[in-house]
């Protein structure tokens, strides 16, 4: 699979709603729906075994908020679930002068893909999200805990 930021993960495009989603499915690919909750949010997802990939969905399912990757992804030819967080950080520093690195994980927000250590498997998860993504709310820690302790 092939990224395009902001535009595609192979031939899944960010702005498919669900119906337009399970078109691009063809009869060998299948996807088990579910749901993605983050504190008070419900998200659609579908998980695409074959493929290893996740997808979320936005609240209303109008268009695709991430791709969550754990097997071979690519972005120009690199493969980001397995080539080290060290290259990577090289690697996206030639694009976005501004990529976020951690002991765990390299982010350009400029590409919308963070790339995170997986401790329970071996290579790397790979997080492919909308250009609207980062945009939405921050959550707040008070608002985690206000949202935990009811309040």
């Amino acid at each position: 699979m092939d990224i395009i930021p902001f535009e595609k993960v192979g031939d899944i495009f960010f702005k498919q709603n669900i119906k337009e989603f399970k078109k691009t499915l063809n009869r060998k690919l299948k996807a088990s729906p579910g749901e993605r909750v983050e504190l008070d949010k419900i998200y659609p997802s579908f998980l695409l075994p074959k493929m290893n990939l996740y997808v979320v969905f936005t609240v209303d399912g109008s268009s695709i908020r991430y791709f969550e990757a754990d097997g071979d992804i690519y972005y120009q030819d690199i493969n980001l679930h397995n080539t080290s967080l060290a290259e990577l950080e090289a690697y996206f520093r030639q694009m976005d002068e501004n990529i976020t690195v951690d002991q765990e994980s390299v982010e350009s927000r400029k590409l919308g893909i963070v790339v995170s250590n997986n401790p329970d498997k071996e290579g790397n998860l790979v997080l492919v999200y909308a250009e609207n993504y980062k945009k939405e709310e921050e959550i707040s820690p008070d608002d985690i805990i206000k949202f935990y302790l009811g309040g």
